[in-house]
Formats: structure tokens, C-alpha cells, sequence
């Protein structure tokens, strides 16, 4: 993610075709979006020259001349790394930041170790009241 950003930081537009059975694109659709480009999915592969000719080939200050296909809202949700499920919350590793569906003590890609810190428990007191009573 650092990549698209650093590439909407240096006014560089990311456009992405995708020609599998993922119609959602992942990550790339993120990428596109961030970068301002465009996200196409070609479900004809003999398509794919027309499409890249009307739709990629331009720059992209003289795209609004031109008709836009009506894309879905981008999910943005991460993967985890162990599953790659899409996760709206999860664990995310400080060292390398990938982010884990649920908690390991270490982390799958780069073997850092973790604990997670107790909180002390409150002292135990008498309450006031019950005191106060036995004089």
C-alpha cells in the first residue's frame, strides 16, 4: 500500500485490467483508486485491445471527455496474511505490518515475538461503608 501511496504523492495514476475470475481485484482496485486510474474487469479476453485502447490509452486529465464505466465501491478492507480472508479488524504485526485474522504470540512473515502485558488487577479494598458500620 505504501507504493500506491508514494504513487498519488508523485502524481503517478495506476490503471488495472483484470481478465480473471476475481471480478473484485483486491488489491490492485485499492491501488487504482488511490492512484486516481481506473479498475476494469474484461470478461471477454478478445475485448481486452478495445478496452485498453478507449479506456487505458488516455491520459488521465483528458478522461472526463470521456464516457466512464460505472464501477463498484472499492472495499478496503486487508486480507489477513494466514487465511487471505478479508478482515474489517484484526491483528496487525508492528515489525512488517501484515495484519493476522487472530492473535499469535509470533509473527508468520517476519518471526517477531509478542506478548501482550497483563494490566494489573485492582488492590482489594473493604468498602467505606461496611467499615464505618462496626464502630
Amino acid at each position: 500500500m505504501n507504493l500506491f501511496f508514494s504513487a498519488a504523492k508523485q502524481s503517478i495514476c495506476v490503471d488495472v485490467v483484470s481478465m480473471g475470475d476475481d471480478v473484485t481485484g483486491g488489491i490492485l482496485q485499492q491501488a487504482a483508486d488511490i492512484t486516481g486510474g481506473m479498475f476494469l474487469h474484461a470478461k471477454k479476453p478478445h475485448a481486452l485491445l478495445k478496452i485498453l485502447m478507449t479506456n487505458m490509452l488516455t491520459d488521465p486529465l483528458y478522461r472526463i471527455a470521456f464516457p466512464q464505466l460505472s464501477l463498484n465501491a472499492v472495499d478496503y478492507r486487508a486480507s489477513c496474511v494466514c487465511h487471505h480472508q478479508l478482515v474489517s479488524s484484526g491483528w496487525v504485526c508492528s515489525v512488517c505490518l501484515s495484519v493476522l485474522c487472530k492473535y499469535t504470540p509470533i509473527c508468520k512473515v517476519c518471526k517477531a515475538a509478542f506478548t501482550i502485558a497483563n494490566l494489573p488487577k485492582k488492590p482489594w479494598r473493604r468498602k467505606r461503608a461496611a467499615a464505618d458500620s462496626r464502630k
